[in-house]
């Protein structure tokens, strides 16, 4: 968005040094020309031009009409929000055809070109593309030579156009040796594409922005044999055979749309079809696409499809807009799904789905994933965002929306909040408490790639939830409505989108853009006080956030923090909730605080005895709580609250209260002791008339991650063990009420409804504390569930609880299930978390999962199951040997070279470094440095960067 601030004003004098160097630019191009048959087709492709200028032409200081700041060139520049200019040209129109081979594709582009009305005619039309052979340029028909165009490795710069035009390129690409699997590439026989950030510039030059809103005709040429099935954008209009074994299909796309939602898609597939009728009455025909092996699964998938369609009708009144809704499954993906126009491209693992290979889990991230991008159809596709640093416009948004449907989906909606919360404190809090730390709305960044991020999504999704509670359900629906018709194929900014809010409901939010602005993480306290005499209730507020990279906690403004709660007497019973100065005849049982200053203090009058407050109710806003509340208070919501999402809460408090002080005194080689009231609290949630779903997650303790992230220092090894002894000690007193409930759970349906997830939820965790006990009997239960299991999710749970445990046969049970399952691809990735998440594992097992036939390094789900799970396991990985921290920069700097985006996303799970022991930080630190030594893409040099600078 920033490449044309330079480009404004250009004098006469820079103008004329600006043809000469084309002209200089122009003869390295020739000269590269006469080059091409004397180098290897593999060195021509990624020839640098920066090499071939330096040897070519004569060395020269630039004038100080021309002169730039210095700048090493293996040191990438950050791009800055502030420097935005709209784009100098728009491309009105795109006409592609593609020609599909076997060690190649040719691309052919026609694109009319419009000025804009107050672009300079003297600034030069600057494309955007790289990794790719430019074989021609014409403009409006006639050929251009190699004066009148300069090429570098990622532009191609046209210095003088007419206001209207058509531009032809022709280019040669190379799908089948890009394995970064952005733009134009190839998995297991199929072509496909994912352009979304800045994919597109590497299947042929254009203006490769979302403010450059283009309308698409597509023609695919490929070998009809290997490739029957050939989508693209739109509506399929045309299609033929040729007489040499090739066939070809057009796509139309009728609304404009940024380069980053165009697809592409070739291969033998399989497919299952379906229809859905609009409100208004048009049917649209829906496909999904896999392959043979895989098509079975996919029902499922088409069956959330409909229900996203109909639910988007329902809520917010929006109707798909096509006749054709197209979706793909591909192995081989950076990001979890692409929204892409009509042509939405999956992750096979969020859309591939049946109970004997797929956890209720996976089940609930296909809806979930299916959900979240058909939504993207309006927000995101025909309401798009100006410029990257916005991309929170789309994803919060869109996140929130499918946050509302899981949650319409559920049948305990408090289930799917638990869920979204515990999420975001173990892993967008992490990220708002380190050196990664970034705006909702960011300032800059060094590459795009690294931005999408929990604070983006997850975070970006709080902010609109916390809108919806402060406008209300029917104001807030209004205002999307607005939003929805006002901005309708526009690229737009998060400041539009607030604009709507505000002019819809007459609500200011001046104060609530604080939280796209400020980066962290805020802290409340709360501290509550009774007057016997008054017979009242005084809640006391302080918010604070602390400093984060470049900003100091003494600049940052108090934010808008909704707080819903409730007070509850001695019996369990709410009390109405009467605010000091507010006359009511009826206050309500729970009500919202507003916090927006940095103190303020909340009286609640006829309080007759000490009442103990629900704060935060539902996860009102994203903050940390601290509350003058004791264990026993803690314990006493967790029986009593109304509030099912503050009794999962009090649990975990009081859980991680307990967890804290046994990891101080194993750090300390204290005698640990655990609070029984916290272990009688357990016994009595077992008794409790409680929803198995609800059960299963209060009886869940916290994670090593979630204990590492309330701790000032982490001391990893003490973490596992004080988590290991206090799970050993709840199945040591409680083994018979356990093992009661679980053997309770003996017969459970297959079916994939609320009931009976809820059921095997609470069964697999169960098993997880029976495994702690001393009896060794309790190992042939788990392998007895693993055998007779007709589901994955109670095979998986069995042999996760196995891999925790100090199992003595764990590798027994792991090749049991690998024989079973060594032909299905995403078990296999479950069979290698399982072991790399193991406590137990060592460097010698992992290196040799490396070497297993279910491993493959270029494919990011496996990556992130062997290495990501790996570096996630938190005392394992940093043991005091080292050796785990040389692993993690050897592989990732072998895979940045594969696939910088996963290596980059791997390497920011080391985020939290920060708060190690200065001995292990110092390491760490000196590890991103020499990192940093090496050549390194874009994406892995900024998480480095950022890393190293703690």
């Amino acid at each position: 968005s920033v490449m044309y601030r330079h480009c404004n004003l250009v004098s006469p004098q820079t103008r004329s040094l600006q043809d000469r160097n084309f002209r200089l630019q122009n003869i390295v191009q020739n000269r590269r020309s006469l080059l091409h048959s004397q180098f290897d087709t593999r060195v021509r492709r990624f020839f640098s031009s920066d090499l071939l200028e330096e040897t070519l032409l004569p060395t020269q200081q630039p004038t100080e009409a021309t002169a730039i700041p210095a700048v090493s060139p293996h040191v990438p520049q950050p791009i800055y929000l502030k420097d935005y200019q709209p784009p100098p040209y728009d491309v009105v129109f795109a006409d592609l055809e593609f020609f599909l081979e076997e060690d190649h594709a040719l691309v052919q582009s026609k694109l009319t070109i419009q000025r804009g009305t107050k672009t300079d005619p003297s600034v030069p039309l600057i494309l955007v593309g790289k990794e790719m052979e430019l074989l021609s340029v014409s403009i409006d028909g006639k050929p251009c030579d190699q004066l009148e165009y300069s090429v570098t490795p990622e532009t191609l710069t046209i210095p003088h156009t007419p206001e209207k035009f058509s531009l032809e390129i022709h280019n040669r690409i190379f799908p089948q040796e890009n394995t970064s699997l952005m733009g134009l590439y190839k998995s297991n026989g199929m072509f496909c594409t994912q352009c979304e950030p800045e994919g597109f510039r590497k299947i042929t030059y254009f203006l490769d922005r979302p403010d450059v809103l283009t309308k698409y005709n597509v023609t695919i040429t490929a070998d009809k044999e290997k490739y029957p099935i050939l989508l693209s954008n739109g509506n399929s209009i045309s299609s033929g055979d040729l007489s040499n074994g090739k066939h070809w299909v057009q796509w139309d796309d009728p609304f404009p749309k940024p380069s980053y939602l165009f697809a592409l898609v070739a291969g033998e597939l399989c497919e299952i079809d379906d229809t859905f009728k609009t409100q208004s009455g048009k049917e649209v025909a829906l496909r999904i696409y896999a392959n043979q092996k895989d098509i079975a699964k996919c029902h499922y998938a088409m069956e959330s499809v409909k229900k996203a369609m109909k639910w988007d009708e329902q809520v917010y009144g929006r109707e798909y807009d096509l006749d054709l809704f197209n979706v793909v499954a591909v192995s081989d993906f950076n990001a979890g799904a692409m929204e892409n126009k009509s042509l939405n491209i999956f992750n096979t693992k969020y859309i591939l789905a049946d109970s004997k290979t797929s956890t209720d889990a996976d089940f609930a991230n296909v809806q979930r994933v299916i959900a979240h991008e058909y939504f993207h159809n309006w927000s995101g596709n025909r309401v798009t965002c100006r410029d990257w640093f916005q991309l929170s416009l789309k994803e919060g948004f869109t996140v929130f929306r499918e946050h509302q449907f899981v949650a319409a989906m559920n049948t305990v909606a408090a289930i799917s909040r638990i869920d979204e919360a515990n999420h975001l404190k173990s892993v967008q809090f992490k990220e708002d408490d380190g050196p990664l730390a970034h705006n909702v709305l960011p300032d800059s960044y060094l590459q795009i790639n690294n931005f999408y991020t929990s604070t983006i999504y997850e975070k970006g999704a709080e902010l609109i939830r916390m809108m919806h509670l402060i406008l209300g359900k029917d104001i807030f629906r209004k205002a999307a409505d607005y939003y929805f018709s006002e901005y309708d194929g526009k690229a737009v900014t998060i400041e539009d989108f607030v604009v709507a809010m505000e002019k819809t409901s007459g609500v200011e939010l001046k104060q609530f853009r604080n939280w796209y602005t400020q980066s962290g993480t805020p802290l409340v306290k709360a501290q509550g006080s009774y007057n016997p005499k008054e017979q009242s209730f005084t809640l006391h507020f302080t918010q604070s956030c602390a400093s984060t990279p470049g900003q100091s906690a003494e600049t940052k403004q108090p934010f808008v923090i909704p707080v819903i709660l409730g007070l509850l007497d001695d019996q369990g019973k709410e009390i109405p909730l009467k605010l000091k100065g507010e006359d009511t005849e009826h206050p309500p049982l729970s009500r919202t605080l507003q916090l927006r200053e940095p103190k303020e203090t909340f009286t609640f009058l006829e309080v007759s005895s000490p009442p103990t407050p629900s704060l935060l109710r539902g996860f009102s806003a994203p903050v940390k709580l601290i509350s003058n509340l004791s264990n026993v208070d803690h314990i006493f919501l967790a029986m009593h609250d109304s509030d099912e999402f503050n009794r999962w809460q009090s649990m975990q408090a009081l859980a991680l209260s307990i967890l804290i002080d046994l990891t101080l005194q194993a750090q300390n080689q204290q005698k640990m002791i655990v609070d029984e009231r916290f272990v009688h609290a357990v016994n009595a949630c077992l008794s409790a008339d409680i929803d198995p779903a609800l059960l299963s997650r209060m009886l869940s303790l916290p994670s090593e991650s979630t204990i590492a992230e309330e701790m000032d220092v982490i001391y990893p090894e003490s973490i596992r063990k004080a988590r290991t002894f206090l799970k050993k000690e709840i199945a040591r007193i409680l083994k018979e009420p356990i093992l009661r409930r679980y053997r309770s759970l003996s017969h459970i349906s297959n079916e994939i409804a609320a009931e009976y997830q809820a059921q095997r939820s609470l069964k697999n965790v169960l098993l997880g504390y029976l495994l702690e006990s001393v009896d060794s009997s309790m190992q042939e239960l788990a392998l007895d569930q693993i055998r007779k299991a007709s589901n994955m999710t109670e095979r998986f749970g069995g042999l996760s609880a196995i891999m925790q445990s100090e199992f003595a046969e764990r590798r027994k049970a792991l090749d049991e299930f690998y024989a079973q399952f060594r032909d299905e691809d995403l078990v296999m990735n479950k069979w290698l978390s399982v072991q790399t998440t193991s406590p137990f594992l060592t460097m010698e097992e992992l290196v040799t999962l490396e070497q297993n036939p279910a491993f493959n390094i270029k494919n990011p789900n496996k990556a992130y199951a062997l290495y990501g799970g790996f570096f996630s396991n938190l005392a394992t990985f940093n043991d005091d040997s080292g050796l785990g921290y040389e692993f993690y920069l050897d592989r990732l700097l072998k895979l940045d070279k594969l696939n910088p985006q996963t290596a980059a996303r791997l390497a920011a799970l080391f985020q939290y470094h920060h708060k190690l022991d200065v001995n292990k930080k110092t390491k760490a630190i000196d590890l991103f440095r020499r990192g940093m030594e090496h050549p390194l893409s874009k994406d892995l040099y900024e998480v480095f960067q950022k890393l190293s600078s703690t």
